[in-house]
């Protein structure tokens, strides 16, 4: 391409010094004054030509777009089928809400209450736990947007979204309906059956973080570390 349009510039060149040669010759008596003002004028309008049409000769280079980067969920395993057909039904559509999905910076509105044993033994931050004991956590979750019980629930084992959990939304939390001042966030809680086998002994990291049916998701607040033994 770079090869004609240097052609065509200079085919333009000559024959347009010829052509104005010709009209010069009617001004100008002497043949050299003629053919200096062609010359003038021809490489006047090629300077002229050549400017807009540079980027023929040189594209104009684009930077690189930088990939969005998401993080990366845990390995997928079969979610602890739940008690009730509600839960079921939460625990159905818990990977469609929570892979693939970023975490924002800042908190969510609500809380991680509770990390306990299914028997109800309640876990402290730091506690320890057997490696192939389930666990539960439970709490409450809003969509501030709403106001409205937030649309997803999601594990969070050391920064990572997991699906190695069963999730059940919709129980009632009367005090926070009162706390908030609003009856449209009664149903805000949570409970999360968590299935830890997969993960190595030793000291890891439980979260919940919510969000909405789609964007970006909150961390909340009652984040809690425990070793499995």
């Amino acid at each position: 391409m770079i090869i004609v349009n240097v052609l065509f510039t200079v085919l333009w060149m000559v024959v347009g010094f010829f052509i104005l040669r010709v009209v010069a010759l009617r001004f100008f008596r002497e043949p050299r004054r003629a053919e200096v003002a062609a010359a003038a004028v021809v490489v006047a309008f090629t300077a002229g030509a050549l400017w807009p049409f540079s980027p023929r000769f040189e594209p104009p280079s684009q930077a690189p777009v930088a990939a969005v980067q998401t993080p990366a969920p845990a390995t997928p395993a079969s979610p602890v089928a739940p008690a009730g057909p509600a839960a079921t039904a939460a625990a159905s559509d818990f990977s469609s809400r929570c892979e693939k999905r970023q975490l924002a910076a800042g908190d969510g509105t609500g809380s991680l209450d509770v990390l306990s044993a299914p028997d109800g033994a309640v876990i402290p931050d730091g506690g320890t736990s057997p490696a192939g004991t389930m666990l539960v956590l439970r709490g409450w979750a809003v969509d501030k947007s709403g106001p409205r019980p937030a649309a997803a629930v999601c594990l969070l084992v050391d920064g990572r979204i997991s699906t190695h959990a069963a999730v059940h939304l919709g129980g009632a939390r009367p005090d926070v309906a009162t706390a908030l001042g609003t009856q449209a966030v009664v149903d805000s809680a949570f409970e999360v059956t968590f299935d830890p086998s997969a993960l190595p002994r030793g000291k890891h990291r439980l979260a919940i973080a919510e969000g909405g049916t789609e964007g970006p998701l909150l961390q909340l607040p009652g984040a809690r570390t425990v070793t499995f033994q």
